[in-house]
């Protein structure tokens, strides 16, 4: 399927994954996106919900969230972002449920961005630039249950990013090196109401290494990357 058809509607997800918010306490009704040419030099503090979607702000200075203690949804889907200012990130919002950073213009993510982010349930990042991501990404998101990676450039998934929690796992669109590390980490992974990596990556290709390339990587046995020089 083109990216075309895989178009990540933000509102969409909004509405499928709503009822991780309702579930956990007081109801977050979001308002209808407040759309702005730069980011706003005083964000609202009294609302649990945040959305500028269809900005174009460029660049996201992260500790303006920081201290937003109600703050449990946060919708930047296509804003045209591509930074987010790295001081005092690794601080979390520890309020956050649910992130919207679909459809931008990332190319990488701070080293310790969402490290912390304990209380994130929804992710969305499909349709960026991203190449890699930290290693420490959503190593302390244990309540994680989406998190949509699809038509990126990335190659290798941090281990930290797979968590049993996960219903939905969204990976297509990306040149994955079928690796060990790689294998392994989705093997010892979530499960979509199934113990078969099938039913968890679908038909997700590899890019590489070249004799591996085109094969889907539910085919793949760890004896197949495992034994492979360097890898």
């Amino acid at each position: 399927m083109t990216p075309e058809g895989q178009v990540f509607l933000c509102w969409f997800w909004l509405l499928q994954m709503l009822h991780v918010t309702e579930g956990s306490g007081k109801e977050c009704e979001c308002p209808s996106a407040s759309i702005l040419s730069h980011f706003p030099s005083e964000v609202p503090s009294d609302t649990c919900c945040l959305n500028y979607s269809g900005s174009t702000f460029n660049q996201v200075p992260w500790a303006a969230f920081l201290s937003h203690a109600h703050l449990q949804v946060l919708d930047l889907c296509n804003c045209n972002i591509s930074h987010i200012d790295h001081s005092e990130v690794g601080d979390a919002v520890s309020s956050l449920r649910e992130l919207y950073l679909g459809q931008n213009r990332l190319t990488s993510l701070p080293g310790d961005f969402l490290a912390k982010a304990y209380s994130l349930e929804v992710l969305d990042l499909g349709e960026n630039h991203l190449k890699h991501l930290p290693e420490q990404f959503l190593q302390s998101s244990d309540k994680l249950r989406a998190l949509i990676l699809g038509w990126n450039q990335l190659s290798a998934l941090p281990h930290s990013a797979l968590k049993p929690s996960l219903e939905h796992l969204e990976l297509i669109g990306n040149p994955w090196a079928c690796t060990c590390s790689l294998l392994e980490g989705l093997q010892g992974g979530p499960h979509i109401n199934s113990s078969s990596l099938q039913d968890l990556v679908g038909n997700l290709t590899c890019a590489s290494p070249q004799n591996l390339a085109g094969r889907t990587v539910w085919s793949l046995q760890t004896s197949d990357v495992c034994h492979l020089a360097n890898l």
